[in-house]
């Protein structure tokens, strides 16, 4: 992972009218503002640095080699922003390469994406949430699709993208 950076640029839409104001971002200043958390920002290079309309979480290389991971129980750094409702969100990820910018990820697992997490599940120990990743999973570029309810991991992942991600699957969610 020596070579990973993950770019996220996101915009959030919520059906609750009262939180719009403070859900979106142009992200138009160098750093991550403070209306963004960070969950376990030890995974990751802080403050979270901002470039050309782009949040870019770089993963800390020696603490992400073996256990930056989502899955069942383990859970790493993510950065996030606190809503309630019902939400609908719109993005355009890139998992890149941190040294080269303009390549994408290129080897083992390395994905960037989006998560909806229960708030829940760090105080209780029981991990709840759904999230839609790209990059490169296992050597194959890819988009997962994953949930975990009370510690228990479904995950769908596509090589074929135009084939991918039109699930109302109810163990999925809808997405898209």
């Amino acid at each position: 992972m020596k070579d990973s950076c993950l770019i996220f640029f996101v915009f959030i839409f919520s059906n609750v009218f009262a939180q719009n104001e403070n859900l979106s971002d142009e992200f138009n200043t160098s750093n991550l503002d403070a209306t963004w958390s960070l969950f376990q920002e030890e995974y990751f290079e802080t403050p979270v640095p901002v470039t050309s309309g782009r949040m870019q979480m770089v993963l800390d290389d020696a603490l992400c080699n073996e256990t930056c991971v989502w899955w069942q129980d383990s859970s790493a750094g993510f950065i996030y922003k606190t809503l309630t409702g019902d939400f609908d969100v719109a993005t355009a990820v890139y998992a890149k390469q941190r040294t080269n910018p303009n390549e994408d990820v290129d080897r083992w697992t390395q994905l960037a994406g989006l998560m909806a997490r229960d708030p829940a599940s760090t105080t209780t120990g029981s991990e709840n949430y759904v999230f839609n990743v790209a990059g490169i999973r296992f050597d194959t570029p890819s988009v997962e699709l994953k949930s975990t309810t009370d510690n228990s991991s479904t995950i769908r992942a596509y090589t074929d993208n135009r084939n991918c991600c039109r699930s109302t699957d109810s163990a999925y969610g809808s997405y898209f």
